[in-house]
């Protein structure tokens, strides 16, 4: 039996620095310097692989992404990411499969990305945050990422991503949950998840019946 793992991510110290620069997402992790001399060595990574008998990772985009840069800097910030993820899986194919990073917010420019991740650079389709800039992926601006996928016949992972205060109050603060709780979800995978779009907005609009 192989052991497959999937929830498994990367970076770039040129994606860092850029994010730390421009990102109004900050990433407040304390063990984040420690955490990101990992996630830049792909050396490392199969090392850890091997001593822990781990056959291959689906490997993308670490929490300090480039989809929650500014539009005039995602895409290209993007590309770049994925150039660097697409490399690294050709010295590995063995070991490791990627998942593209898309700029979202540029829904026309995320669908070419894709298509680009796909064709040729050979990835296994994209992640994406359930939320997007305080927007939710049930938004019709954001179909055309969607039927990109369809076309490609790839996977959408959707990923727990950081969300807005306006949010926040509309799914946590609420009179019939007590503060407390509402932060504590929101600490949690379950919070994140639940804030993702893809169990709230898509299933009471009817995104995933959609063809």
């Amino acid at each position: 039996m192989k052991i497959i793992t999937v929830e498994e991510h990367f970076d770039t110290p040129a994606n860092i620095k850029q994010f730390n620069a421009y990102s109004k997402v900050k990433n407040n992790n304390p063990q984040q310097e420690k955490l990101s001399a990992v996630l830049t060595n792909f050396d490392k990574r199969i090392e850890y692989m091997d001593k822990y008998g781990i056959d291959m990772q689906v490997i993308s985009d670490a929490g300090n992404s480039p989809q929650v840069l500014p539009d005039e800097l995602t895409v290209d910030a993007c590309r770049a990411q994925n150039d660097t993820l697409a490399e690294a899986v050709a010295a590995h194919s063995d070991r490791l499969a990627g998942l593209a990073a898309l700029p979202v917010n540029v829904p026309d420019a995320a669908a070419k990305e894709l298509e680009r991740a796909v064709k040729t650079l050979g990835l296994k389709g994209a992640i994406i945050s359930g939320t997007v800039d305080g927007q939710f992926l049930d938004d019709p601006k954001f179909e055309t990422i969607f039927a990109m996928a369809a076309k490609l016949d790839v996977p959408l992972y959707l990923h727990p991503g950081v969300i807005k205060d306006e949010q926040k109050a509309i799914l946590y603060e609420l009179t019939r949950t007590c503060h407390i709780y509402g932060r504590c979800c929101l600490g949690l995978a379950h919070g994140t998840r639940c804030s993702n779009g893809a169990f709230n907005h898509f299933r009471f609009t009817g995104k995933i019946p959609k063809s």
